[in-house]
């Protein structure tokens, strides 16, 4: 069995619980397992909330024995989660501003060859008031994808108050995990709520700019939130992470960066840690 190399970088000298192999491979086990069109498990479904509108998929499973709470987010499987997905990458300082750059490059050098040049200074405003606009309806439709499943995973959490809650996703889906448990430790301060991504971007970013969720102490985060993803990734870097951070080596074939990016593999190979 192949093992893989493993770097934690911690901040906080604070953060003395450490996730077991056998958690981290548990929640990467969820985290391939709900893009399956029956999610089984190692542990029972309890139950899954899908909303079509947004490609959303949430699935709950519970461990009895441990009395935990699973809730674990689907990543990208459509083009509904790729819309949510530019709002990532438009509010990252660098990105976005790259992505802005480019976008008004583009439009002074389309107008400049196709319009005659008395219409052209009204027309490139246009266009750029456009582009903000469509930069706007982003982020309103990533905010409408994580309210769903936010009240989703309220009204799982409520059926079960006094078990710890664990927050899993790979991707699109551990961002949303990542911003769904900090909005429920905002919200019921006295469960025990933890949080595994896997390559998944950083939620700082799309935290304070979009959603705008207060801060949480930095010690709290590296205590509570484990981020865990192959160094070379892609996805994982478009945006600053929060909490602890794993960084594990490559897949097989570095020249295939959706092979990098998906759960498969990596799951297989963290589940062969154990």
């Amino acid at each position: 069995m192949r093992y893989l190399t493993l770097f934690v970088f911690s901040v906080s000298l604070l953060a003395n619980y450490e996730p077991s192999r056998s958690e981290v491979a548990s929640a990467a086990n969820l985290a391939s397992a709900v893009y399956q069109e029956s999610p089984k498990a190692h542990l029972p479904v309890i139950q899954m909330h899908e909303n079509p509108d947004f490609a959303n998929r949430l699935v709950a499973y519970l461990d009895k024995q441990h009395k935990t709470l699973y809730i674990v987010v689907r990543g990208t499987t459509e083009l509904r989660n790729w819309i949510a997905n530019l709002s990532i990458g438009y509010n990252d300082p660098v990105i976005g501003s790259i992505a802005d750059m480019g976008a008004h490059m583009a439009i002074d050098m389309t107008v400049n060859a196709l319009i005659p040049t008395n219409y052209q200074q009204d027309i490139s405003k246009n266009l750029k008031s456009t582009y903000k606009g469509l930069k706007s309806a982003h982020d309103n439709f990533f905010i409408d994808a994580f309210q769903d499943l936010r009240k989703a995973s309220e009204a799982i959490i409520l059926q079960y108050p006094t078990h710890k809650v664990v927050f899993v996703g790979h991707s699109y889906g551990g961002i949303m995990g990542n911003l769904l448990a900090q909005q429920t430790i905002y919200n019921n301060p006295e469960l025990n709520v933890l949080c595994h991504t896997f390559n998944a971007p950083g939620a700082r970013e799309i935290r304070s700019k979009i959603l705008r969720l207060p801060t949480l102490n930095e010690s709290f985060l590296n205590q509570h939130f484990f981020n865990h993803f192959r160094w070379s990734d892609p996805v994982s870097k478009i945006s600053p992470q929060e909490g602890r951070i794993y960084v594990y080596q490559a897949g097989d074939n570095l020249l295939d960066p959706i092979g990098q990016h998906e759960i498969g593999s990596f799951a297989d190979e963290l589940i062969g840690q154990v």
